[in-house]
């Protein structure tokens, strides 16, 4: 899969680089692409797009998206632990269960600003550490809060002690 930004400009090419931990994928254009487990911890992906695509079990850990557009995304099984999800559009997007009833994780994601407006967050699970926008309420919304002691989920490749 050739990744592309808003202007049709070649960033990646999963091809040949299938490691795309710390890269800079900023306005990266995703639009309903369908996407496996693909590793995007670290990744600069600020201002995405990910508009109808589906992102089945791909790790976000510690991802910085401020400003991207989730819409009518499917999250499923999603890891997207210590995120900056500021200013983030998830209307209608599906943040929840894989097939396998893996759910959506969001630990001290900061949910800052973000549009929440029609999303399915059912099961998804938050901390006390996790930053939502003013007013949201993760219970009323089906999510689950773990304890601290429960961790983050961080991916094999992704080094908890890595700069950005």
């Amino acid at each position: 899969m050739i990744i592309r930004d808003t202007n049709g400009k070649a960033l990646r090419d999963t091809a040949f680089d299938t490691s795309l931990d710390l890269c800079d994928l900023r306005n990266a254009d995703f639009r309903g692409q369908s996407v496996e487990v693909l590793d995007l911890s670290d990744a600069d992906l600020r201002g995405a797009d990910f508009t109808d695509a589906d992102l089945y079990g791909t790790y976000l850990f510690r991802a910085n998206c401020e400003g991207s557009i989730f819409r009518n995304c499917r999250l499923s099984g999603v890891v997207l632990d210590g995120a900056n999800l500021r200013r983030a559009d998830f209307t209608g997007a599906y943040i929840s269960y894989d097939n396998i009833l893996h759910a959506s994780s969001l630990l001290e994601a900061d949910l800052t600003d973000a549009l929440l407006d029609g999303a399915d967050l059912k099961g998804s699970r938050y901390s006390s550490r996790t930053i939502f926008p003013h007013g949201f309420d993760p219970k009323a919304n089906g999510m689950i809060q773990v304890s601290e002691e429960q961790g983050l989920v961080v991916p094999t490749s992704s080094k908890p002690d890595r700069e950005k």
